[in-house]
């Protein structure tokens, strides 16, 4: 299965995220600390979080 995430990098480039398995956004912030305070209010003990990079820059992964 291929998951479109392009306009997830690009409303939220530069922060971090905390998503569910289906890319759903649980929370977003300026800091880690930020967004797992912010999920686990919501009731996500797990989430997948991530930091979305600039997209002014190249990155090479």
């Amino acid at each position: 299965m291929v998951l479109e995430r392009t306009k997830l990098f690009e409303k939220y480039q530069n922060k971090w995220v905390a998503l569910t398995s289906e890319d759903k956004v649980i929370s977003s912030g300026n800091t880690l600390a930020e967004v797992l305070k912010k999920a686990v209010k919501k009731g996500y003990k797990e989430p997948v979080v991530t930091k979305i990079p600039d997209l002014k820059y190249d990155y090479l992964l």
